[in-house]
C-alpha cells in the first residue's frame, strides 16, 4: 500500500519544526547560563594556604585561620580556566586572556570533541603577578614562547616550571627565565594535574586512564616517551564504577589519593592507590557528589563539589568528616546557588511547555490518523464499487503500451528531489558541512586524522556513484486500462496482465517476471492519490505476498538492491558489536 500524504502543509511543518528548534536553543542557552553559576572550580594548596578559585576571585585560607581574598579582575584577568600556582616569594603564576567559549566551542566541549578544535588564543600567555600592589601593572609576562588554549595546569619546583598543556596533549618544561627546554607530546592524552613530589613527576594522564610518573633527572626533567611508568585506573572498584578518568591527586604517606571521574568527567570519586599503584579502597563520598578538584589542608583532603556549592572534608583514610564551613565561602556562593536554582526553574518551564505542545500535537496526530483511515476505508469501498461496475468496458485482449486509453500513474512530486533550488541549497549546505568536518579532522592526531579522511573519501565516492547511477537509470512506469495493469521496470522490461495475476507487497508490484518498486527509500514512487484510486481497488483480486516470499523472489532474480542490503545489514551489526566491545 502506498504511503499516505501528510496532513500538514509545508508552512505548518516549518512552523512546528521552528518551534522545537527554538525550544532546543532555549534549553542549550539556559544550560550554559546555569553552568556559569557554580561553586569552586579549582582548589590549590601552597605555603600553608588553601586557595579556592570561585569565579574571578581566589579565596585564601591560611592554616592558622586567617582569610584574604584576591580579586583577579583587579589584575586585569577574568574567566579563569585551569590552574595557577604561587612562587616562593608569593607572586602569582597564572595565564592571561582566557577568552570565553563561543557557541560553537561550547557545543564541541559539550560533545567531548578534542580540545584541539576549541578556540585557540595566541595572546593567552603566562603572567607573573606581584601581589604587593594588586593592579594591572603588577602582572608581567613570564614567558612568551608558548600560548595556551582553554586548559592547562602548572607546577613550580626549584625555580623551574612544569606545565600540563591539556588541550594540546603535551607537557612543557620551562626554566626560571621562561625558556622552553622540553615539550614531550607522545604518550599523553588530556593531561591534567602535574606535580613534583620527592623528586618524582606525577601527571594525571586523564584519557590514558592512568597517573603517569617518572624520576627527575638533572639533564632532562620530563624526558621523552621513555622512562614513564603508569598507575592504571582501569582496575578494581574504579573500573567497576567506570571512574577511569583521573584528573587530580594528593600525595599520601603511602600512595596517592586520586580523583577519578566517570563519563563526561563528572560524578567521580576519590580512590586510594598504594605505592604499587593498586587501588585499595574508595573514599566515603556523599550521595550525588560531583567533585571537580581536590587539595590537602590541615592534614585533611578537601574536595570541591562545584555543582552543589559544597567543599567536602575527608581524613587521610577517606572517611567523610563533613563540609568545609567557612562563612566567607558560604556567603559568596549563596547568590550563585540562587541563580542556578532560578535557571533550573526556567528550564523546568521550558521542558513542561515543550512536553505540553508535544502531547497536543500527538493527540491531534492520532485524531487525524483515525479520521483519515475511516475516510480512506470509505473511499476504497466506493472505488471498488466503481471498478466492479466498469468491468464491462475492460478489453478482452491485452492492450498495447501506447494505447491512448491507458492511465499512467504520475510520479510523486518530492521537494528534496524535484525542487532545483532546494536541491542546490541542501547540496551546498552538505558540502560546507563536509569541508568544515574536514578542517576539524585535520587538527586531530595523525592516525585518527587519516583514518577519518579515508572514511570520508570512501563515503563521498560512494555517494557520487549513487548519484551517477540514479541519474542514468530509467524510472519504472505503472498504468491501468480496465482490469489490465501495465508495468515497465527500470531496465525497460514490460508486462501486461490482469489484476488477479498480480502479486504485491507494500513496496513491490510483481507481474510474472517483471517487478517494479513502489517506494523510493521511505517515499512512495507514484502519486499516493492516484495509487489509491487506480491501483488499490484492483488489488482485491491480486495476491498479497509475505516479506519472506518477496525476499525469495528478489533472491531468485538476483536483485542488486536486495543483495546489497544483505551485505550492509550484517556489516552494520558487526560494526555496532565491535563498537560495543571496544567501548567496554
Amino acid at each position: 500500500m502506498a504511503r499516505k500524504h501528510s496532513d500538514l502543509k509545508p508552512w505548518q511543518m516549518i512552523l512546528i519544526l521552528s518551534f522545537f528548534l527554538v525550544l532546543m536553543a532555549a534549553v542549550f542557552a539556559l544550560q550554559i547560563k546555569k553552568g556559569e553559576n557554580t561553586g569552586a572550580s579549582f582548589l590549590h594548596y601552597a605555603d600553608q594556604h588553601l586557595n579556592i578559585l570561585l569565579g574571578d576571585r581566589i579565596m585564601r585560607y591560611r592554616e592558622d585561620g586567617r582569610f584574604s581574598e584576591l580579586d583577579l579582575k583587579a589584575l586585569g584577568l577574568s574567566n579563569i580556566v585551569g590552574g595557577f600556582d604561587f612562587f616562593p616569594n608569593g607572586d602569582l603564576l597564572i595565564r592571561s586572556n582566557a577568552a570565553s567559549l563561543g557557541f560553537v566551542d561550547s557545543v564541541l566541549v559539550f560533545l567531548r570533541v578534542s580540545g584541539r578544535v576549541t578556540a585557540e588564543h595566541p595572546e593567552a600567555i603566562l603572567l607573573r603577578c606581584s601581589l604587593q600592589t594588586v593592579s594591572i601593572s603588577s602582572c608581567k609576562p613570564y614567558s612568551t614562547e608558548v600560548s595556551f588554549e582553554r586548559t592547562f595546569r602548572p607546577a613550580l619546583h626549584d625555580g623551574q616550571l612544569l606545565i600540563a598543556d591539556t588541550s594540546r596533549h603535551r607537557l612543557l618544561h620551562l626554566d626560571d627565565q621562561g625558556k622552553v627546554h622540553n615539550k614531550p607530546e607522545k604518550g599523553f592524552r588530556f593531561p591534567n594535574q602535574i606535580a613534583v613530589i620527592n623528586d618524582i613527576v606525577y601527571v594525571a594522564n586523564t584519557n590514558r586512564h592512568s597517573v603517569s610518573y617518572r624520576t627527575l633527572t638533572q639533564d632532562d626533567w620530563l624526558g621523552g616517551q621513555e622512562g614513564w611508568q603508569h598507575f592504571s585506573l582501569r582496575q578494581g572498584i574504579a573500573k567497576q564504577r567506570n571512574h577511569i578518568y583521573p584528573t587530580e591527586f594528593v600525595k599520601l604517606e603511602k600512595g596517592l589519593a586520586v580523583l577519578s571521574q566517570g563519563d563526561g568527567l563528572k560524578l567521580g570519586n576519590i580512590y586510594h592507590l598504594n605505592n604499587e599503584g593498586l587501588i585499595e579502597d574508595a573514599f566515603d563520598a556523599p550521595n550525588g557528589a560531583d567533585m571537580i578538584s581536590i587539595a590537602p589542608f590541615k592534614n585533611e583532603i578537601l574536595a570541591s563539589d562545584f555543582t552543589n556549592f559544597r567543599i567536602y572534608r575527608f581524613d587521610r583514610q577517606g572517611r567523610y568528616l563533613g563540609d568545609f564551613d567557612a562563612p566567607e565561602y558560604r556567603a559568596a556562593t549563596r547568590a550563585l546557588e540562587q541563580n542556578r536554582q532560578r535557571f533550573d526553574s526556567y528550564l523546568m518551564v521550558v521542558y513542561v511547555l515543550g512536553g505540553m505542545v508535544f502531547l497536543f500535537f500527538l493527540a491531534i496526530g492520532i485524531w487525524l490518523e483515525v479520521a483519515r483511515n475511516r475516510h480512506e476505508k470509505s473511499t476504497l469501498e466506493q472505488e471498488q464499487k466503481k471498478f466492479k461496475n466498469s468491468q464491462g468496458v475492460t478489453p478482452q485482449e491485452p492492450p498495447k503500451f501506447d494505447d491512448p486509453a491507458t492511465r499512467w500513474l504520475p510520479y510523486t512530486k518530492h521537494p528534496l528531489r524535484d525542487n532545483k533550488w532546494l536541491g542546490w541549497l541542501i547540496n551546498g549546505t552538505l558540502l560546507v558541512l563536509w569541508l568544515a568536518m574536514l578542517i576539524m579532522i585535520w587538527d586531530m592526531e595523525p592516525t585518527l586524522r587519516w583514518a577519518l579522511i579515508l572514511s570520508m573519501s570512501v563515503m563521498a565516492a560512494f555517494t557520487a556513484w549513487i548519484i551517477h547511477h540514479e541519474r542514468h537509470k530509467n524510472r519504472a512506469r505503472l498504468g491501468v486500462l480496465g482490469n489490465w495493469l501495465l508495468l515497465e521496470n527500470e531496465k525497460g522490461a514490460r508486462a501486461v496482465c490482469q489484476a488477479q495475476q498480480i502479486r504485491y507487497t507494500r513496496t513491490y508490484l510483481i507481474a510474472g517476471e517483471v517487478y517494479i518498486p513502489l517506494m523510493q527509500g521511505k517515499f512512495p514512487l507514484f502519486d499516493a492519490d492516484a495509487y489509491r484510486t487506480l491501483i488499490e481497488p484492483r488489488l482485491g483480486q491480486a495476491t498479497n505476498l509475505s516479506q519472506i516470499e518477496l525476499f525469495k523472489f528478489l533472491w531468485s532474480k538476483k536483485d542488486g538492491q536486495f543483495l546489497i542490503l544483505l551485505v550492509v545489514i550484517p556489516l552494520f551489526l558487526l560494526v555496532m558489536l565491535l563498537r560495543l566491545f571496544f567501548s567496554t
